[in-house]
């Protein structure tokens, strides 16, 4: 029993010992330490990866807003005389008479203003319903496709430069 130590004192009696073979407290610190450093760095990507993810969704909802408001100024715009937005959303062509939009009856020609892409008041939610209340939402792809993302990317890099 060469790897056992007997201790034996007046108020104690130890009889057999085995020497400490676990790390020393400086060990298991710096274990401590740089496990915390690890679980930073982990968490620091996932926020990294969660801020990617957040702007490219916000990327995608700009582009398609911006797919609404093209599809809306080029097939159905906005009345110039109309001063309630919601009585005429855009021009559509009434049945009976197909030179009058069938929501305000005011003619085709008058029908010239736009959406502004600066109009902050129109979200994509906004359009969206615009579009279900006109019948025309499955008009309008909003489908974005990956290479417009990269490229919509870059040139907003290069406009921060």
């Amino acid at each position: 029993m060469p790897n056992f130590l007997v201790a034996v004192g007046r108020e104690y009696t130890v009889v057999a010992t085995k020497p400490y073979i676990g790390p020393t407290e400086d060990e298991v610190a710096t274990a401590r330490a740089e496990a915390a450093k690890r679980q930073a760095a982990i968490d620091k990507a996932y926020d990294a990866e969660e801020r990617k993810e957040e702007i490219r969704e916000a990327m995608i909802e700009r582009l398609q807003r911006s797919r609404c408001i093209e599809y809306l100024n080029l097939h159905h715009p906005q009345c110039s005389q109309c001063s309630i937005a919601t009585v005429c959303p855009g021009f559509q062509r009434d049945e009976i008479d197909p030179q009058l939009c069938k929501h305000c009856l005011h003619v085709k020609q008058n029908h010239n203003a736009q959406h502004r892409e600066s109009n902050k008041a129109l979200s994509l939610d906004a359009l969206l319903g615009l579009l279900h209340q006109m019948q025309i939402a499955d008009d309008v792809d909003l489908a974005i496709p990956e290479d417009e993302l990269v490229q919509d990317k870059s040139a907003e890099a290069r406009w921060r430069k």
